[in-house]
């Protein structure tokens, strides 16, 4: 079975259950001591089986929640996921970005720590998803924890729409180098906060820093470098739009040790110093 049959029978599963546990709609909420992590899009997650442990805000409280086979949360763009890693647990993760949708099954057979992200398997459809998904996203958000009937059969709705898109679009993924390459860039994009380079992330994979380089190269015309700093850079825009923090605090949330540094490079991304960018 190759990884695309994988999160499809995974998929189908999901689809197939009768009952689920408990459905969490965590708050907007940020707590300073704990490392959380800005997304651009919704992600509807599910634990399969075992054990996850994960700090939730739920009614404007942080408390870590024990989430079990059968338990589903969804968190909506705007608020961030700490992600704990902590016990051994099987998540699945349905995360409709703005050019395709991707479905992501982590095994966590051991605890590790905070960072780095841990490896998924994955699928990537080769175009965005249908409004479908979005509006069975926006019907969970609106039904919340109160509804468990109409809950479940949203979740059903939601596997059964990836289903389908992940049946009908081509996969992105296909051939080793390309599918080696897809991992590697949510590795980067998923750990950019953290001190993340070249040679690091060619360990983590078992290859040699230069064959990261032509991977970069080959797919995306820019060094792993560049592809980092835009996606620290893409952290910032979030949070100058969306946060009170201050100029020192959000270059330390992406990523950047040095706020001066940070401040040369936003301004050679936007053209403006992120105080005035904040401004407009």
């Amino acid at each position: 079975m190759n990884m695309k049959e994988h999160i499809l029978q995974t998929l189908k599963t999901v689809a197939a259950r009768k009952e689920f546990g408990h459905f969490y709609l965590p708050d907007h909420f940020r707590r300073p001591h704990l490392k959380c992590f800005p997304h651009s899009c919704d992600r509807l997650l599910f634990v399969l089986s075992g054990v996850k442990r994960e700090p939730l805000c739920l009614h404007g409280s942080v408390r870590t929640v024990e989430l079990t086979a059968g338990d589903a949360y969804l968190l909506r763009r705007d608020v961030q996921e700490y992600a704990s890693w902590e016990t051994p647990h099987t998540l699945l993760c349905i995360v409709p970005h703005a050019e395709f949708l991707r479905i992501s099954l982590y095994e966590i057979k051991k605890p590790q720590g905070h960072f780095p992200w841990p490896d998924a398997l994955f699928h990537h459809t080769g175009r965005p998803c249908s409004a479908a998904l979005h509006f069975v996203f926006n019907a969970l958000a609106a039904t919340g924890e109160n509804n468990p009937d109409a809950t479940g059969n949203l979740l059903r709705a939601a596997a059964a729409i990836a289903i389908a898109e992940c049946e009908t679009t081509p996969n992105i993924s296909s051939g080793k180098a390309t599918a080696l390459f897809e991992k590697i860039r949510f590795f980067v994009e998923k750990n950019c906060r953290g001190p993340v380079s070249r040679e690091m992330t060619a360990t983590h994979f078992h290859v040699t820093p230069e064959y990261v380089s032509r991977l970069f190269r080959r797919h995306l015309n820019c060094t792993l470098q560049e592809f980092l700093l835009e996606c620290r850079l893409r952290i910032a825009l979030r949070l100058l739009m969306e946060t009170d923090l201050t100029i020192k605090e959000i270059a330390g949330e992406c990523g950047f040790q040095d706020p001066s540094y940070f401040i040369r490079c936003f301004k050679q991304s936007q053209g403006i110093p992120p105080g005035e960018f904040r401004l407009k």
